[in-house]
């Protein structure tokens, strides 16, 4: 009863980024909004290219902005409280009776070891939204998306999808 819809361009560039992280990074907000959501409501999985501040891209100079890829994770679950909120990224902190409280810790520390930034807006009864930042690679060439049935077999189809799309990948992997 969890519906994931998915608005994401055919194409986008290219991150240079490292496949397994970002996928780590995506499950894990996939499956935290899962588990918010309680087995009803939707998630929406958005992405966009900017190209200047005013869209969202990043300023790694201060000054320039650079291409950016910016990805929302995005549910209609309860959201949290301020108080939750403000801690969420921090190690060990969970609100789940089973949880490490090292998944988002996890994500951000991904997310900055590409240069990105994570955000994150919820409200109690609203639902959350992460937003993901990431810069485009050099070398930004459009994705050939030809490979997606190898990462099919790899993840479930909509994380296939997404991890192809934001994530970098190399010739090898084209070629499987």
């Amino acid at each position: 009863n969890i519906l994931v819809e998915m608005r994401l361009p055919d194409e986008l560039p290219h991150l240079g980024a490292d496949q397994h992280q970002l996928t780590q990074v995506f499950a894990n907000l996939l499956i935290n909004a899962y588990e918010a959501l309680e087995g009803r409501g939707r998630i929406v999985i958005a992405a966009t290219l900017a190209h200047t501040a005013a869209h969202g891209a990043l300023l790694p100079d201060g000054h320039e902005p650079v291409a950016t890829v910016i990805v929302d994770v995005t549910d209609d679950g309860p959201g949290m409280t301020r108080d939750v909120a403000e801690k969420i990224f921090n190690p060990f902190f969970t609100t789940k009776a089973q949880g490490s409280g090292l998944g988002l810790a996890i994500v951000r520390k991904i997310v900055d070891a590409h240069d990105g930034r994570i955000d994150m807006t919820s409200r109690a009864g609203a639902g959350t939204k992460f937003r993901v930042t990431l810069p485009v690679s050099g070398d930004a060439r459009v994705w050939d998306l030809s490979f997606i049935d190898h990462l099919r077999e790899r993840y479930c189809d909509d994380l296939a999808r997404f991890a192809a799309v934001y994530a970098g990948t190399d010739e090898a992997m084209r070629a499987s």
